[in-house]
């Protein structure tokens, strides 16, 4: 699933007019904004319209409700998966004012209505976990890991899992983690020294030569830059004897010596 564009309407500080983020492209992008222009607000409307249904009273969505005025929040996605384009759009309410429908963006052919979507979409994603996000995304939740651990869940890990969410339920981060910690064991030992001819050995041996080389040339370019600046002098001292000015006042000193050294 790649997500091209959100738009939302009345929610939090949002009213009518809304807000819309859009031309989501492939690779990085970044949304920048002071403190207190509504990123958070963003990322949380997409939470729930991902992974809350529209009549869901979950304190997540009731949180959405723009205050003072209050109003249905409207939220809005454009994503691509399996090579189609397809649009959420969700109204977030009680009784009939709630309302959710997936349609294909070409065309505008209906997907999925009602608590369907919600099925949809825990194809889509391969979870239906509030809090795991997307699959292949880190998904953080802004302060989770500043909460209490709950009991008997005290540890540093699993205080950074609640806060930057899980890949793929889980799976995936455990699995990454494995491969950096056998990684890690084939390059150092236990103490964090390098193993012995192995590749991180390797390359910082290699380094030290390559840091000895280049003290070696910049020795020499140090003593270039001696002999150079020594030629020029020497190349403007010549220019002086062949000024025929100079030639010709050294001529005149000369010979006034030697008539000196006649007359002693």
């Amino acid at each position: 699933m790649k997500l091209r564009a959100l738009r939302l309407r009345h929610v939090r500080r949002f009213g009518a007019d809304g807000a819309a983020v859009d031309g989501i492209a492939d690779g990085v992008n970044v949304l920048a904004a002071p403190n207190e222009f509504g990123k958070s607000t963003l990322v949380d409307a997409l939470r729930a319209a991902l992974f809350f249904k529209a009549s869901s009273k979950h304190r997540d969505v009731t949180a959405l409700v723009p205050d003072p005025g209050g109003g249905a929040p409207e939220i809005e996605i454009d994503l691509d998966h399996g090579g189609q384009g397809f649009r959420l759009h969700k109204r977030f309410g009680g009784g009939a004012a709630a309302r959710a429908r997936v349609s294909e963006r070409a065309g505008d052919r209906t997907v999925a209505t009602g608590d369907a979507v919600q099925d949809w979409l825990r194809e889509v994603l391969g979870t239906d976990r509030r809090d795991a996000g997307p699959p292949g995304l880190l998904w953080v939740t802004q302060g989770r890991s500043l909460e209490p651990p709950a009991a008997g869940d005290d540890t540093l890990e699993s205080l950074l899992e609640r806060e930057v969410g899980d890949v793929v339920a889980g799976e995936r981060a455990r699995t990454v983690l494995e491969r950096a910690r056998a990684e890690r064991e084939r390059l150092v030992t236990a103490t964090g020294k390098p193993k012995a001819r192995g590749d991180y050995d390797v390359a910082l041996a290699r380094r030290h030569d390559l840091d000895a080389a280049v003290a070696e040339l910049e020795a020499k370019a140090a003593a270039s830059e001696r002999t150079r600046a020594r030629l020029a002098e020497i190349d403007a001292r010549l220019g002086e004897l062949d000024d025929p000015a100079e030639a010709a006042r050294l001529a005149d000193a000369l010979a006034a010596a030697e008539r000196g050294l006649e007359a002693a």
